[in-house]
């Protein structure tokens, strides 16, 4: 958005570009407003526990271990491209036959530059690739994607929550496999919705990230989130908070990927405990997700793909 005086407001509308994409993106087939929002289970209340009792239903009901042990890999040099491809290398260590068929399109959700889509492409080529994504951005993987052979390339320039993929032409009667690096907390939950939606979803592979940034009113497990804890949207929204103390650095403050710390969080406990409340967090709200994703025909897992050096 951006602020216009209001007597060159009439002469601007005619030339604003932000008005014009708006316009063009509001014309796309897939274009359906909210689609994927609203996430999935009921609301529930705001009624609020006490500490105690959220930490434990929250010990009961999360581990702070994260699956299978890390990649061991902890050089920052080229870090999003290092990333990309563990991702993949780890979706296809769960799962050796993901991205294997004779019509498979790779839908890279939240794709930024289009990196993570590039690095399954490197693995193995896929027939198809979209990616989705709500900014415009330079130095895109599109252009050095489009001059393969017997690859079809289509990049949708919109958000999340408004994408039917189901009406995405370059998906239409093909086996699809979504793939998401980093997508900041809600914007998982969107990605999730959108690619459920599809007739032939084969899986998916996600790296989350900044739980702190989930919210109650799109989040995909809150059925899963009240059964494990009987948790309210107030309760939701401290879990999503404490996770945060997954990213404390030596400090005692909280790195990159997290929320400030909030000074009258979990006070009486050292910064180990924190650490692994916050881990129990995050792996509670993935937890549900996976539930999710369950309910509608996907098995899944929880996996470490680096060390924290790389990503935390």
């Amino acid at each position: 958005s951006h602020k216009i005086f209001k007597r060159d407001l009439e002469a601007h509308l005619k030339v604003c570009e932000t008005r014009k994409d708006r316009e063009r993106i509001l014309g796309r087939p897939w274009y359906s407003e909210g689609c994927n929002a609203g996430g999935s289970g009921e609301l529930g209340n705001d009624k609020e526990m006490g500490e105690k009792e959220l930490l434990d239903k929250l010990r009961l009901a999360a581990s702070d271990k994260v699956g299978e042990g890390a990649t061991g890999v902890k050089s920052k040099r080229a870090r999003h491209k290092t990333q990309a491809s563990l991702i993949v290398d780890t979706a296809l260590r769960m799962a050796p036959s993901l991205f294997k068929g004779d019509d498979v399109a790779v839908v890279d959700l939240g794709a930024g530059k289009g990196g993570l889509a590039d690095a399954v492409v490197a693995h193995r080529q896929p027939q198809a690739v979209v990616f989705v994504e709500r900014e415009s951005r330079r130095h895109k993987a599109d252009g050095k994607l489009r001059r393969l052979e017997d690859l079809e390339v289509e990049r949708v320039r919109g958000d999340l929550a408004d994408v039917d993929l189901a009406r995405v032409g370059t998906l239409r009667g093909r086996v699809c496999v979504g793939v998401a690096k980093h997508l900041c907390g809600s914007a998982t939950d969107l990605a999730l919705n959108a690619f459920v939606a599809l007739s032939e979803a084969r899986g998916v592979a996600v790296a989350t990230c900044c739980h702190h940034r989930c919210e109650w009113s799109s989040y995909v497990g809150r059925d899963y989130f009240r059964a494990k804890t009987g948790g309210s949207a107030a309760d939701f929204a401290r879990i999503a908070r404490w996770s945060s103390w997954a990213c404390q650095v030596a400090n005692g403050t909280t790195g990159e990927h997290a929320a400030p710390v909030c000074a009258d969080d979990l006070r009486d406990y050292t910064s180990e405990q924190k650490r692994e409340i916050g881990r129990r967090c995050k792996a509670l709200l993935d937890a549900g997700r996976l539930d999710f994703l369950r309910r509608h025909g996907l098995a899944g897992a929880r996996s470490a793909y680096c060390d924290v050096e790389l990503s935390p």
